[in-house]
């Protein structure tokens, strides 16, 4: 072994887990991953004789046995030693994409038969804050019009518009696609907004909520004011990324700090800007990603189109029971593309709106969205619910 084999075999390796999956329940599991540097994710490569584009920061995919009692948890982040991804062999095959491309998103695609016990490598958590401002900062009187549920595959992407204005809620796409269909998503959908101002607000930093707006053009960022997001972005590669592509084209980063006291381990949702035409809330503190996140009310004439990211039915009902609009039609975005999100009681949504529609965005996955919750939602609109996969991108007269 060569003095420089000897060093990088001695060196710990920080990534951090994008997410968490386990096709069919099956006995392997998928983890989406990123580095906190470039060298590390240079050298990752190179141990499989391949060589990283410096300008280009993408996640890799690891493919493990399924354990019962270890596992990454998404959200966190581990230091590695060096000999832990000598046990990975490159995949031959990349991700199984929709038009037959290389991933947008993935650079490599990893496998191993080994198993590991995860928990010892757990370390400190990394976070980017660029700004953080007062509330007022938050101007977004118009009055909404629309809403489309856009479709964009295993993502997130809500517009609202009024006539001189769009509010994008999530900017995301599918793992899935590659290159090309993220670009074709973006020109389409600027298309729609016809030459008007936006601003993007991200419910929660994961990346099927946020990941196009990398592959923005300049042309494209020119008419967006800000970005909008919580505080607590990752400190790796590709948000680091995002984050310099979004300030190298002067578009304001501004990130939400959550001002709500805990109460034991629960999270809750509390309004922190309420208008006439939207209300913006916040969650409290705390490690899931999904549940501590941003969530709109859009306030049309007719309905309110409720945008809820990942967060969970019980919180988001707690959240706007008491609200101004409980006389008025909801168009519900169903949280966590129809998945998992805590119970649905439809009941309790059912009295506490005069109607309830239930969009789902969702694409080609491996979590079995939409299944978990279909007859609930079914239950809950009186009908089957529309899905983007079928119905395109979805709109809504507010």
């Amino acid at each position: 072994m060569s003095s420089n084999q000897t060093k990088q075999s001695a060196r710990n390796i920080v990534i951090y887990i994008e997410s968490y999956s386990r096709p069919g329940e099956g006995n392997k599991v998928e983890y989406i991953i990123d580095f906190c540097c470039y060298e590390d994710a240079q050298a990752v490569a190179r141990l499989f004789g391949q060589e990283l584009i410096p300008e280009v920061a993408r996640f890799y995919r690891l493919t493990t046995p399924h354990m019962r009692h270890s596992r990454l948890a998404a959200g966190s982040f581990y230091s590695m030693p060096y000999t832990f991804f000598e046990e990975f062999e490159l995949e031959n095959e990349e991700l199984e994409l929709e038009d037959g491309e290389g991933s947008a998103f993935v650079a490599y695609s990893l496998h191993t038969r080994s198993h590991f016990t995860f928990s010892q490598y757990l370390t400190d958590t990394q976070f980017i804050s660029p700004h953080t401002p007062t509330l007022p900062y938050i101007k977004l009187e118009h009055q909404w019009n629309s809403l489309t549920v856009v479709n964009c595959g295993q993502g997130n992407w809500n517009e609202v518009h009024s006539s001189e204005y769009v509010l994008v809620y999530d900017f995301g796409a599918s793992q899935r696609y590659s290159d090309r269909q993220v670009k074709e998503l973006i020109s389409r959908r600027m298309r729609a907004m016809n030459g008007r101002r936006y601003t993007v607000i991200i419910s929660h930093w994961d990346m099927d909520h946020f990941q196009a707006l990398k592959f923005c053009s300049p042309t494209q960022l020119a008419d967006c004011d800000a970005v909008f997001g919580p505080d607590n972005i990752p400190d790796t590669l590709v948000y680091r990324d995002t984050i310099e592509h979004l300030e190298s084209n002067n578009v304001a980063i501004v990130c939400l700090r959550s001002t709500i006291s805990r109460k034991g381990r629960e999270i809750t949702l509390s309004s922190i800007y309420s208008s006439a035409t939207i209300d913006v809330y916040r969650a409290s503190a705390g490690s899931s990603r999904n549940q501590t996140g941003i969530m709109l009310a859009i306030k049309g004439k007719n309905k309110v189109a409720l945008l809820t990211g990942d967060h969970h039915y019980p919180k988001i009902l707690d959240a706007v029971s008491t609200s101004s609009f409980s006389d008025r039609g909801v168009i519900l975005v169903t949280p966590h593309h129809g998945g998992e999100a805590g119970y649905l009681s439809v009941s309790r949504w059912q009295t506490a709106f005069p109607s309830i529609e239930c969009p789902i965005s969702v694409g080609d996955n491996s979590y079995g969205h939409p299944q978990q919750n279909i007859s609930r939602l079914q239950a809950l609109e009186g009908k089957m619910p529309k899905l983007t996969v079928i119905a395109n991108d979805i709109e809504y007269l507010l």
